[in-house]
């Protein structure tokens, strides 16, 4: 990640050394082991090491040599490829990426870092190495297979690695595995005639060249999930079966039978081939966490966290790392910090002479989790002042000083530009000055430099999308899509934007989404958008329309809470009580069946406490059920308690800081309280989070305005509030916070506009593009 130093040449060196120890050397090259000149390995001995296939020797070697020389590629590409083929070290992955940033060693280290990968289970991860590779080499069979490998083992991009797979074969015709994962890609296309001819030509070859083992293993796979298509459910069963049987360890059979007996709803026959295979290789993280995901899937949280915990148990120290640093992750996804901190923490004390880029993930962790002091420490470790300035700007953010943390990421930028987290937090800083244009201009170099490893993408679509910028809504949106096509949060914002795009893209999408898990929401979220352009008619005819869709089933929970929703704006209160009593009905410990009954209850304009009973089991149910909690505090607003009010909005905001209504309630409340100060406070967290909320930019404008003060941050909020469409009255507040300040001629052009049925103008909506 970052940016290489020259490497000075082996001539210039000796240049720049003294005669006596230029005389040293060459004495000890030719008696190499007199007194006082024992050189140790040289990086040529290290080549023949690793040449022999002698990795574990070359580790040593390798670290003395990166202390002196910490950004040559080449010992970081012999380092990351004795780590990977001797231990399962991430150390390897940090060292094989500092190497590919060298032109000359791109394709060597991404091909190692491919393998990398798809022994930890992660071929997202590998297929985006081989693109690198073939962004320089287009006909490089090895990255083809590898990119067609992961298309595959993702489903997603099918076309795709049919597209490489046929690519190789035009390359190697005779190329049985690429004929085999040709043969497999059809099938998951649903071309089964084709995929049928495809394994029938096959067979004979694969017998003519012996084939190896693994291809074997992927036919005998192909003939099952053939069968399978053909629905020919008993005699898929007994193929996979006898695949297992002669191919217990192959990663293709085991994950096809997988998917098989999930799709079959013998889930438990899934999860058992899993555990057999952990048992069988208990260091392969890549089963590790597909069998926790499995737990967690269930609602099992312990059993998730305890599958990881038990890696972390295992005798080898490099497994126990790699299997400490799932373990962070998998407290990260949670949104634990703390504990993600000690696990990562712990992995950091296994890891002997841990390099910088290991000691810039603590650190930036502990940022993360607010550990100021400990963070800032870890940073002094660090060698690079690029790489202390990321962490004290991360402390600066946190602790509310937006242009000191921009200030130091500018510091960064020249030796580190494509650091596509620092680019996100300077947009981040960026929006808590107000400065809309330096954030869009950040968000867009972040989404070049790494789309996949922030949410810039979906921030920059929120920020054009309040704006009023559909389009560029709509192509920041697909982009994060693209990257992260299994969250509801991309989806809404999407299909919010799909009015700035054409048809013909809209019709794509939709059709896309018919066919994935998130088709209910999508349909519940066009609901919302055809009620708030037609009515709220409109939206309950697109849900009746809708074939095939059990209110009662889980998954379709948001489905049936817009539902219920637009009944109740509909006056149709009974019908949706009675939704929501029949899901109840259907299962009553789910806990956002027990919330929906409760929104019900409040359209029937039930018993309070019939109302409270309903959330307060929701959330029993489910402590992060944060719009039962809402709800909740609703209530208790209703009643004055305003303190137990703002402890039920806290613990909402907490657990949905994506959602902008418990934020909201925190300020409105702590104003009906008569708490000012902390009203304003309040605000100002919230656009810290949501900076283009037009309306709590006025509100806390407003405040700040009647308190006397209409210094230069109170002006900004009122632009923005106009320029993340407020409404009218942001206009008319803007108007009169130009008069505040004495500016009395622009606050007349402005009021000339109003009446005149123009636009306002204020600065900042000339700065966003495309607005």
């Amino acid at each position: 990640m970052t940016h290489p130093r020259s490497r000075l040449s082996f001539s210039r060196a000796l240049g720049a050394t003294h005669p006596v120890l230029i005389f040293c050397f060459a004495t000890c090259l030719a008696i190499g082991t007199l007194a006082g000149c024992d050189r140790g390995p040289s990086i040529q001995d290290v080549r023949e090491l690793q040449y022999s296939g002698d990795y574990q020797e070359s580790v040593e070697p390798l670290r003395k040599f990166l202390d002196d020389r910490p950004d040559d590629p080449e010992i970081n590409y012999l380092y990351g490829l004795a780590l990977n083929r001797s231990s399962s070290s991430p150390i390897a992955v940090w060292s094989l990426k500092k190497a590919a940033e060298d032109p000359l060693w791109l394709v060597p280290a991404h091909l190692e870092l491919a393998t990398v990968n798809v022994r930890l289970g992660n071929w997202k991860a590998a297929g985006e190495s081989a693109s690198k590779i073939l962004e320089v080499e287009p006909d490089h069979v090895t990255a083809l297979a590898l990119r067609g490998m992961a298309y595959l083992s993702e489903n997603d991009q099918l076309d795709l690695a049919l597209e490489d797979f046929e690519t190789i074969l035009d390359l190697e015709p005779e190329n049985v595995a690429a004929q085999a994962s040709r043969a497999s890609a059809l099938l998951m296309l649903g071309e089964i005639e084709e995929a049928e001819r495809a394994i029938l030509e096959i067979d004979e070859a694969a017998r003519d060249a012996e084939a190896f083992a693994s291809t074997r293993a992927m036919m005998c796979a192909t003939r099952a999930v053939l069968q399978s298509e053909k629905r020919e459910t008993d005699r898929a069963e007994e193929k996979f079966e006898s695949c297992l049987e002669e191919f217990p360890n192959d990663p293709v059979v085991l994950e096809q039978s997988i998917r098989f007996f999930d799709q079959i709803e013998k889930t438990e026959r899934g999860t058992e081939l899993l555990e057999a295979a952990l048992t069988a290789s208990p260091g392969n993280g890549g089963y590790r966490r597909s069998l926790s995901d499995r737990a967690f899937a269930t609602g099992d949280t312990e059993a998730a966290e305890r599958i990881l915990r038990e890696g972390t148990m295992l005798p080898d120290p490099w497994t126990r790392s790699a299997a400490l640093i799932d373990l962070a992750n998998f407290h990260l996804a949670r949104d634990e910090l703390d504990p993600a901190v000690e696990a990562y923490g712990q992995a950091m004390d296994l890891t002997e002479n841990p390099s910088q880029l290991a000691l810039l993930t603590h650190a930036d962790l502990l940022a993360r989790a607010e550990h100021h002091t400990e963070a800032l420490e870890v940073a002094k470790r660090l060698d690079r002042p690029a790489y202390r300035a990321l962490i004290e700007a991360r402390v600066h953010l946190n602790e509310l000083r937006p242009a000191e943390a921009l200030a130091q990421l500018e510091s960064v930028f020249p030796s580190w530009p494509n650091n596509a987290g620092a680019r996100y937090y300077a947009a981040r800083a960026a929006e808590q000055l107000g400065d809309f244009e330096r954030a869009v201009e950040e968000y867009r170099q972040s989404i070049r430099s790494a789309p996949s490893q922030t949410d810039a993408a979906l921030r920059l679509a929120k920020l054009f999308l309040e704006a009023g910028g559909l389009q560029n809504a709509w192509n920041n949106a697909s982009h994060y899509f693209r990257e992260f096509p299994k969250d509801p949060e991309g989806v809404r914002v999407l299909l919010l934007a799909a009015s700035g795009s054409d048809p013909e893209s809209v019709n794509q999408l939709f059709a896309r989404l018919r066919s994935g898990p998130l088709w209910s929401t999508a349909l519940a979220i066009r609901a919302s958008v055809d009620e708030s352009r037609e009515g709220a008619e409109a939206g309950l005819a697109l849900i009746d329309a809708a074939k095939d869709l059990d209110l009662t089933d889980a998954t379709n929970a948001d489905l049936l809470r817009t539902k219920v929703h637009l009944q109740i704006e509909t006056d149709h209160t009974k019908a949706a009580f009675a939704l929501a009593e029949a899901a109840v009905a259907a299962d009553a410990n789910n806990s956002a069946f027990q919330e929906i009954r409760g929104f019900a209850l409040e359209g029937t304009q039930a018993p309070v406490e019939e109302i409270r009973a309903a959330h307060t089991r929701a959330v029993e149910l489910d402590p992060e059920s944060w719009r039962a909690l809402e709800s909740l505090g609703r209530l208790e607003e209703k009643t004055g308690d305003f303190d137990a009010a703002l402890a039920l909005y806290r613990r909402a905001n907490e657990i949905a800081p994506e959602q902008r209504s418990p934020g909201r309630h925190i300020a409105t409340t702590l104003e009906a309280a008569g708490r000012l100060l902390e009203a304003q406070a309040a605000w100002e967290a919230q656009l810290r989070e949501h900076p283009w909320d037009g309306p709590a930019a006025l509100s806390l404008a407003r405040l700040r305005l009647n308190t006397g003060n209409s210094d230069d941050h109170t002006l900004e909020l009122a632009e923005r509030a106009v320029l993340f469409k407020a409404g009218s009255d942001a206009d008319t507040f803007l108007v009169a916070t130009h008069e505040s300040r004495g500016e009395i001629e622009r606050a007349k052009a402005l009021a000339d506009a109003i009446e005149q049925g123009n636009s306002l103008p204020p600065r900042q909506i000339t700065l966003i593009e495309g607005i």
